[in-house]
């Protein structure tokens, strides 16, 4: 009998150590496919630059800071800080993608490239920036959907979280900068009563362009910021969340 419950300790030890080992190797082999996939330059994890947005903000207050003694201007930086440092931890341990943020079996990246090669792209003379201002409740969701606008332009998008400020995402300095120096050619894509289709907007820029072709002499460069591409803005989130982003950082629009 004490042979046999030996053995029996020793067989269960043993599919122990094989099943860890086969669950470490599970875990090396989804995270070289994932190491391959951004090596060969298909997708961009931009997970990544979220986490660094993270750090930075944390690394400004301790776990433990309350928020009323935190500025009131940057509440909300902390708040949605200490929001997505849980998801992204939270993506890590179940091994989703970072990238399409889907569990590894429903993984679609391989399947889902950028819309075209950059060097081939017919755009990239007439796309520039092209922003995503998402609202922190969306990010790491497996249902969003806005993500697939980050896999078609990888190189030419910037992944915005709504709601952290310029001083620690470095996105929102970019869209910031973008928006005021920019002349005409930054857009806003969302449908309100003002709102006007692209070829309408594309033809009034023509026809300013070509009025302003009469004064290249004495032209600053201002009127020639349509030369560097259009700058497009989407907004991700609930038409409520998105009905407040763009209030906050486009203007226009109720409540």
């Amino acid at each position: 009998f004490t042979m046999v419950l030996c053995l029996a300790l020793f067989l269960a030890r043993a599919s122990t150590v094989l099943f860890a080992l086969q669950t470490t190797a599970s875990a090396a082999l989804m995270m070289t496919t994932t190491t391959t996939r951004l090596a060969e330059g298909q997708h961009y994890n931009f997970l990544s630059e979220i986490d660094e947005t993270i750090q930075r903000v944390l690394a400004t207050y301790d776990n433990d800071t309350l928020l009323s003694n935190v500025p009131e201007c940057e509440r909300q930086d902390l708040v949605i800080a200490r929001a997505l440092r849980g998801r992204l931890q939270d993506i890590e341990r179940k091994r989703h993608c970072p990238i399409c943020w889907l569990q590894n079996n429903y993984c679609f990246c391989a399947d889902c490239p950028p819309v075209v090669p950059e060097e081939e792209d017919p755009t990239a003379n007439t796309l520039n920036r092209l922003f995503l201002v998402m609202h922190h409740g969306e990010i790491g969701m497996g249902v969003d959907t806005a993500k697939l606008i980050l896999a078609s332009h990888p190189t030419k998008c910037r992944l915005v979280v709504a709601g952290i400020g310029s001083k620690y995402q470095k996105s929102m300095k970019e869209l910031e900068d973008t928006i005021a120096n920019s002349n005409r050619n930054c857009l806003v894509l969302f449908p309100d009563e003002a709102s006007k289709p692209f070829h309408e907007i594309a033809k009034e820029e023509a026809a300013k362009t070509q009025y302003n072709e009469h004064f290249d002499d004495a032209d600053d460069g201002n009127n020639r910021n349509n030369n560097n591409g259009w700058n497009i803005i989407v907004i991700d989130g609930t038409w409520q969340q998105a009905r407040r982003i763009k209030k906050r950082y486009f203007g226009g629009g109720e409540e």
